[in-house]
């Protein structure tokens, strides 16, 4: 029936994301000498085979921007501005929640479907140090990023405040198979749900950066958009991106 049908789609989408995370998992056990010190990756990248260096080289770019940009806001807080709340959507097996060092009395929201959490959890369990810094905590919160489910809801029963200040931070969402029109959909939830002054950033796969400048202006956010070769300039890590599509990460603060 029409029911059944919509479960194998769930079923399949949330397979799709646990294989998502797992590969980037491997990429990141693998970027050692490329910048990213990720302990608890070997870990969590399951069967994942040998992933191409090209992209390892792209992912940690993407990974490295994301973290310092997080970073940067949340500590924000010594300087009366409240970013304790840090929401982080796409793949289970991001490890910031363990690896950086959050500000004491931080939240951090982790989004992904339930399925990609549960092999997340059960394959940190043999990693003794995936614990949050001391005087953090960490909500896995399991949503169908794909499937239209009610995000808000999802994160205010974990315990989300919509009228506090929060930092978002998007990655892997099109390795997971979202589509543009998804994407759209996630970030006007987000555009809702984080109350003005809060930060966005985010990595995503597109021909060109006018593609996701459009996008933002017609959710109504403001932001700058760098495209993957101007990142690697800025880090002063100029690999060979050339196989890559162009990854555009954008920094737009909610209006």
């Amino acid at each position: 029936g029409e029911g059944g049908g919509e479960s194998g789609h769930r079923v399949e989408r949330e397979s799709c994301a646990v294989a998502a995370g797992e590969a980037m998992a491997a990429r990141r056990a693998a970027d050692g000498a490329l910048g990213v010190n990720d302990k608890f990756a070997a870990a969590l990248a399951g069967e994942a085979g040998p992933q191409s260096t090209a992209q390892a080289a792209a992912d940690t770019l993407a990974t490295r921007f994301l973290d310092e940009k997080l970073l940067h806001h949340n500590t924000f807080v010594t300087n009366g501005r409240d970013y304790r709340q840090v929401v982080l959507v796409g793949a289970a097996t991001d490890t910031r929640p363990f690896r950086l060092p959050w500000f004491e009395g931080t939240v951090i929201y982790l989004l992904s479907p339930p399925e990609a959490h549960q092999a997340a959890a059960a394959a940190l369990k043999s990693v003794p140090d995936a614990v949050v810094p001391r005087g953090c905590l960490l909500r896995r919160v399991g949503v169908d990023l794909q499937g239209g489910a009610n995000i808000s809801e999802a994160l205010e029963r974990c315990g989300f405040q919509g009228d506090r200040l929060s930092v978002w931070g998007l990655q892997g969402l099109n390795e997971m198979g979202l589509s543009e029109e998804a994407y759209s959909s996630l970030l006007l939830e987000i555009s809702c749900l984080a109350a003005f002054g809060s930060q966005v950033t985010g990595e995503m796969w597109a021909k060109d950066k006018g593609t996701v400048a459009n996008l933002l202006a017609g959710l109504g956010l403001l932001g700058h958009v760098a495209g993957l070769d101007e990142v690697a300039a800025e880090s002063g890590r100029l690999w060979d991106v050339a196989q890559q599509k162009e990854s555009s990460v954008e920094t737009p603060p909610p209006q």
